[in-house]
């Protein structure tokens, strides 16, 4: 708690709000990232298991 006092005192309010929001939020800014880059293979999975063993698509899926 001394720690936080002390770098409340030496920044400011504001920054040491600021400070924890950032670190808070990075973990979720990872997860968000790893999915963004995990999309494309995943609608290439999708399209792939939605057609059947003769190559037709099914019904609900959208031509393009």
């Amino acid at each position: 708690m001394e720690q936080w006092l002390q770098l409340i005192g030496d920044t400011g309010f504001p920054i040491v709000v600021t400070m924890y929001l950032m670190h808070r939020i990075e973990g979720k800014l990872d997860v968000l990232i790893q999915t963004i880059q995990m999309l494309p293979v995943r609608i290439h999975d999708e399209k792939r298991e939605s057609t059947d063993r003769t190559g037709r698509m099914h019904l609900t899926e959208k031509i393009q």
